[in-house]
């Protein structure tokens, strides 16, 4: 996250890029690895033969898409209400409460 966050403001320096090829490096690797523990009938994290799967895979950038909104959401959220000088500190620290209460596991 921190190459697509900084990676505009700093003129995309050589850092992001390679911040960048290295997360899909290390997914290409994860892949391989775990196709190697299934072929060892051992239990990967995540079983490969799972990606054939259209529903599997349609759910998973559903998943995707929907958690880059939520966290694009509460990335400018909060730096909006940290920039907010007109109203008070106690006041901006609770306008995330709500969230923070809905999300809270129950039982």
């Amino acid at each position: 996250m921190l190459p697509l966050i900084e990676g505009r403001e700093r003129g995309w320096p050589l850092w992001a890029w390679l911040c960048l090829a290295a997360a899909l490096m290390l997914f290409a690797a994860f892949m391989v690895r775990e196709r190697a523990v299934a072929g060892r009938r051992a239990a990967p994290l995540v079983h490969p033969g799972l990606f054939h799967d259209r529903a599997f895979s349609a759910g998973l950038l559903t998943q995707l898409f929907f958690y880059f909104g939520q966290a694009s959401f509460f990335l400018v959220f909060a730096v909006y209400v940290q920039n907010a000088e007109d109203s008070a500190r106690c006041r901006r620290a609770s306008c995330s409460s709500p969230s923070a209460a809905a999300t809270w596991p129950r039982r």
